[in-house]
């Protein structure tokens, strides 16, 4: 296989940003392989229709399909997507589910510069409390830790917090990691780099 071509099918507009952390571990894992990435932007459907139209408008060799695992086991999310899966008529793609536990943010609370970054504040003196990478996937809050982590970063008292556009900030911080190799202490991440390494595997033989 020369190059690959992914589509990712999130849950909404916002996870656009999981595109920042596909193409690092494909970079990572397979450093000579060109890559071509869509997001397919296919919303207020049921899954089997969304991933069916995804294939359809957005062509790909590889379709990601998102779902937070959010209150839910992974097992449960995963079987979830593979059953809505088989529903949909596919040709030949291949599909890998991504399920960050508990939700997306929680893959950005990794790296305090790429917070201050997107704060629009680089050269804060603020200190960034992440949490322990041995308890993001128990953390309850990481939506609201993120986005109170950019305010915090931003530094209200000396900038105009009315101009902050938190979805923006989020996007900026998952474009300013430059490395996501700490994720691979996250059981959901293992899972993910493990279905995607084995999928691209198979591809190349062909």
């Amino acid at each position: 296989m020369n190059e690959l071509t992914y589509t990712l099918l999130a849950d909404g507009t916002s996870d656009r940003a999981l595109m920042h952390i596909i193409n690092w571990l494909l970079n990572d894992l397979f450093p000579k392989m060109p890559i071509t990435s869509r997001f397919a932007t296919l919303l207020n459907r049921k899954l089997d229709e969304r991933i069916e139209n995804a294939i359809k408008f957005y062509p790909c060799d590889v379709l990601f399909v998102h779902r937070d695992a959010e209150n839910e086991s992974y097992e449960k999310r995963k079987n979830e997507i593979e059953r809505f899966w088989k529903d949909a008529k596919m040709n030949n793609e291949r599909m890998i589910p991504i399920i960050p536990i508990r939700i997306t943010e929680t893959w950005f609370l990794i790296n305090e510069q790429a917070i201050k970054l997107a704060s629009g504040n680089p050269n804060s003196k603020i200190k960034i409390n992440l949490p322990k990478i041995s308890e993001l996937e128990k953390f309850k809050t990481p939506k609201e830790t993120l986005f109170n982590l950019i305010r915090e970063a931003n530094d209200s008292k000396k900038r105009n917090m009315k101009n902050l556009d938190l979805n923006n900030c989020r996007q900026r911080v998952a474009e300013n990691i430059e490395s996501f190799a700490l994720l691979r202490e996250l059981s959901s991440f293992q899972k993910f780099e493990h279905l995607l390494q084995n999928t691209v595997f198979e591809l190349s033989k062909k």
